[in-house]
């Protein structure tokens, strides 16, 4: 499915009139930022640009079909995952920065 709509977005712009990709790419100001990219846009910069557009439009697809409970997997039969376990009392250095970060004198 991402494949599909990185073809479809290259083809899309690719149709694109040349003329228009140049208005566009003059008035975004890019020309000024990278002179190569200054009008008359050659077939080089078409197909950069088709190939990017078309990335995007693969990336795009695939992060909106994501398994969002493919990320579940590793739970435990009572629900919990399994993590790092932390320290069970706040250190010395890191009671300090807390109290710093609050904004509270720190006790001498």
């Amino acid at each position: 499915m991402a494949g599909l709509a990185a073809i479809a977005a290259a083809a899309a712009l690719l149709a694109t009139p040349v003329g228009l990709l140049e208005t566009a790419v003059a008035s975004s100001g890019l020309s000024e930022a990278l002179p190569a990219a200054a009008p008359p846009l050659g077939l080089t910069a078409r197909l950069l640009m088709a190939g990017f557009v078309g990335m995007l439009a693969a990336g795009l697809v695939a992060a909106m079909n994501r398994d969002p409970d493919a990320a579940d997997d590793e739970r435990d039969k009572d629900g919990r995952q399994h993590r790092a376990s932390g320290a069970r009392h706040m250190g010395f250095a890191f009671s300090k920065l807390t109290a710093l970060a609050r904004g509270r004198a720190m006790p001498v």
